[in-house]
């Protein structure tokens, strides 16, 4: 076998046929669209087919365009009708902002626009491409090419493959519609089937390496309920056709059978066939099960047996969180190695090729767990007992990863792998026991006949779901809906914000009704889907309006309202101004006790900075801070946070924490400024102050301020022991309103103890810090103050991106399971007219 699949019982594992890809470094089509050209007729882009085409198929793509600008991306038009003199490939990268090569190739040239595409992104002379064609009388139409090892490492979606076949004849000129016959072949009913070479050309045409089958999963109390079932999903198949679900699941009992095939029409025949032949299986109580993991040099040469395995969300998951862990241990991706297939040569070089083995089985292990197979147990045999270890909970990840990173062959290196299993081992039984090599068996895990034991190595995806189906016909409960690729996910406890843009007021509300439309009767899953995918994979036009919405319901109100230019409290609209952001700190004390909860409970980077600033403060509080915050409404330590101390305390921990969450989400303001206390965390905001510094001061302060047997000199003597270093950002004086920054001279100003006891013993009554923003330039202000809903926090995100600040949308959905969905199309902006000069 060319690679190594799951098997069972010590038997051979069903061979599955591997990925179909083209020969010589393929190319992926991510990307299509259509200017009419039997899709919609083109709206918008001036009234040009080739400018909406090329929208369509960049929003197909997923890609905001802005991207685009930041990327190599050429055009590579077919020459086919287009004018002898045209411009249009130079109009369209001027439309889009694009850097890369932009040609149109001429009949008769010896190859054609789709080849020197391909060659292009092989060469690397490019990272993507647009390629397109335009027909008389019916439109045009753009593909979106891209490397498949990048698509895959960037988790796009694959359409089809593009690749040049060795040995066959090159083309002897392009025809005129070779483009057009791709664009039909890619956005057909049932896409690319099967391989195959293009007319006179060296291409060679694909089906997508990640396309999953269609699967089919039915039980039923005894043999005739179960032939009932497999009549009925039959003609239902029959009658359905290729709009069947990726999964048919039906009937309960023990009488089982399970059947999987590319395509649809093909299920019919091979369910009464199995069921003919007596397949169905009969098992009333399941095995316990147990995963045996090979070593590295046992399952093959491919580290990851499929590269499809990498488009399933949950095997992608569960990757990338072994991928971040692998990062900080040595600065490589496992992710972008195994989609390139090139036998990870970084992680090769960087002394560690076992990591790759080791994270593919966590993954695999951890995709079964989703689909509801748990294990028993684990064991396994070098870098596969590694991972055994951390499935079964005996090993955390990052320590597994940490004792694989050493060179091979280093003695020091294998012994410390050999004492951390030894010591996993003797951790005690858990829900998964770890079974190290050598050992007995784990207490209780049944006799012979009632295990099932797995070998699990890399393998295509479509063999793991082969596995699935046997163990399911073995009495195995499997989540059929997680395995055909849609995770399970709780509806999300906060609001999410809706993002909407045009590059008019009109287009934007043209924009807003296909959402509200598109978004009426979802459920709360679509609508953080559709508000994800709207925020990170669309463009943010001149013309943007936000909806913060509880609901799909609320959202589509709110969004109607706009389609309509009506108000609504839900709805943020205008337009960036370009100024300057500030953020200012109020030193707001103990009115933070009421808000500190939620936003602990929802926002893990908010929970992280307060952990982190608390954990700071305490070293100087009676008390630790969070037996404050969290006590018991009218306790004794409750009431504590009325105090001098306690109430700095918190405002500090609260405020820093929040303005650590805002940097999460992308905000990076250009100045600081508080007052009070507000003012020690615009200190350390700025970088004036370090966190522990900053804690000793904020307490120091409380105290001398409540005259509470502190002195002046108790305050000098604390701050004499803090490093004061030259702001990083600018930061404003509270009492004159002056603006602080990099130059500043140790032992001077802000850089002074002396600065800092006046600011404490200053006036109760706060200089007006916003007036002094304003002064500054800075005409834009965010207040870290007390927020006791996260709707409130979501609205002012909502102004932010209004006002054109650029927003990490990525850590915005970041945990909360959102997926890219497909979206009702923007109307397309009419170019610019120097845009069609060479201007610009």
């Amino acid at each position: 076998m060319g690679c190594a699949t799951p098997s069972d019982d010590g038997g051979a594992a069903e061979a599955a046929a591997p990925d179909a890809v083209p020969p010589v470094a393929p190319v992926a089509v991510v990307g299509a669209g259509r200017g009419g050209l039997g899709g919609p007729p083109p709206e918008g882009a001036g009234g040009r087919p080739l400018f909406a085409a090329a929208w369509a198929a960049i929003e197909d793509a997923r890609i905001v365009p802005a991207e685009l600008a930041v990327r190599r991306t050429g055009v590579f038009l077919e020459a086919g009708h287009f004018p002898a003199d045209t411009a249009a490939h130079r109009e369209l990268a001027r439309f889009l902002g694009l850097r890369g090569p932009a040609v149109v190739v001429p009949g008769g040239s010896g190859s054609g626009a789709a080849p020197l595409a391909v060659r292009s992104l092989r060469a690397g002379r490019g990272d993507l491409a647009l390629l397109g064609c335009a027909v008389p009388g019916e439109g045009a139409g753009v593909l979106v090419l891209c490397r498949l090892a990048d698509a895959l490492a960037e988790g796009r979606r694959v359409h089809a493959v593009l690749g040049e076949e060795r040995g066959a004849p090159r083309a002897d000129g392009a025809g005129a519609g070779d483009v057009a016959a791709l664009l039909r072949a890619v956005t057909a009913p049932h896409r690319v089937e099967s391989a195959r070479r293009l007319a006179g050309s060296r291409l060679v045409l694909a089906p997508s390496p990640v396309r999953r089958r269609r699967l089919v999963a039915l039980a039923g109390a005894d043999e005739e309920q179960l032939a009932r079932a497999v009549r009925a999903v039959a003609g239902r198949i029959e009658r359905q056709g290729e709009d069947l679900p990726a999964v048919v699941a039906a009937g309960e009992g023990p009488h089982r059978l399970f059947a999987a095939a590319s395509r649809a029409d093909r299920l019919p025949a091979l369910l009464r066939e199995r069921l003919a032949r007596g397949e169905g299986a009969v098992r009333r109580v399941p095995p316990a099960l147990l995963l045996r993991f090979p070593d590295a040099g046992e399952a093959g040469t491919d580290p990851l047996g499929g590269r499809g395995l990498l488009a399933d969300p949950v095997f992608r998951a569960a990757l990338d969180e072994c991928d971040r862990v692998v990062r900080r241990v040595t600065g490589s991706s496992v992710t972008r190695e195994l989609a390139a297939g090139a036998g990870r040569p970084v992680l090769c070089r960087a002394g560690a090729p076992l990591l790759a083995p080791f994270a593919v089985r966590v993954a695999l292990a951890r995709t079964l767990e989703s689909w509801g197979l748990r294990p028993r147990a684990t064991r396994g045999r070098g870098v596969g007992e590694v991972a055994a270890a951390v499935v079964a909970g005996a090993l955390p990840l990052s320590e597994g990863a940490r004792l694989l990173a050493e060179p091979t062959g280093r003695r020091p290196a294998r012994d410390a792998v050999a004492g951390a299993l030894a010591h996993a081992a003797g951790t005690g039984p858990g829900p998964v026991a770890f079974w190290p090599a050598g050992q007995d068996a784990p207490a209780g895990l049944g006799a012979p006949r009632a295990v099932r034991q797995v070998r699990l190595a890399p393998c295509p995806l479509a063999a793991l779901e082969d596995l699935a189906g046997r163990l399911w016909c073995d009495g195995f409960d499997i989540d059929w809906t997680v395995v055909a690729g849609r995770p399970r996910r709780a509806v999300p406890r906060v609001p999410v914000l809706v993002t909407v843009s045009g590059r008019t007021e009109r287009a934007r509300a043209r924009n807003a009704a296909r959402l509200a439309g598109h978004l009426t009767g979802a459920d709360g899953a679509a609508l953080l889907d559709a508000a994800y995918t709207a925020a990170h994979h669309r463009p943010h036009l001149e013309h943007r309006a936000t909806v913060v919405a509880d609901s799909a319901g609320e959202a589509v109100d709110a969004l109607s309202a706009l389609a309509r230019d009506a108000p609504h409290p839900a709805v943020v609209s205008g337009a960036p101004d370009g100024s300057a952001l500030a953020v200012l700190f109020a030193g707001a004390g103990a009115r933070w006790r009421g808000a500190v909860r939620e936003l602990y409970r929802d926002h893990p980077a908010f929970r992280a900075a307060f952990d982190e600033a608390r954990t700071a403060l305490d070293a100087h509080l009676p008390l630790p801070l969070a037996a404050v915050v969290f006590a018991p409404e009218g306790g004794v330590d409750a009431r504590l946070a009325e105090e001098p101390e306690f109430a700095a305390a918190l405002s500090f921990a609260c405020e820093r924490s929040l303005f650590r969450f805002w940097e999460a989400w992308g905000v990076r303001p250009g100045a600081v400024a508080g007052h009070a206390v507000g003012g020690l965390t615009a200190a350390h905001a700025a970088g004036v102050l370090g966190l522990d510094d900053a804690a000793r001061l904020v307490v120091a302060g409380a105290r001398l301020t409540a005259r509470a047997g502190a002195s002046p000199r108790d305050f000098l003597d604390a701050a004499r022991d803090c490093a004061f270093a030259a702001p990083a950002r600018t930061l404003i004086c509270p009492a004159t309103g002056a603006r602080v920054g990099p130059g500043t001279r140790p032992g001077t100003g802000v850089r002074s103890p002396g600065y800092w006891l006046r600011h404490t013993l200053g006036p109760a009554a706060p200089a007006d810090l916003a007036a002094a923003l304003r002064a500054a330039g800075y005409h834009r202000s965010l207040e870290c103050g007390p927020v006791g809903q996260s709707r409130a926090l979501l609205s002012a995100l909502g102004e932010l991106h209004v006002a054109g600040e650029e927003i990490a949308w990525p850590e915005v959905f970041g945990g909360t399971g959102a997926l890219a969905a497909d979206l009702p199309p923007y109307t397309v902006p009419a170019p610019h007219p120097l845009q069609l000069t060479g201007s610009g």
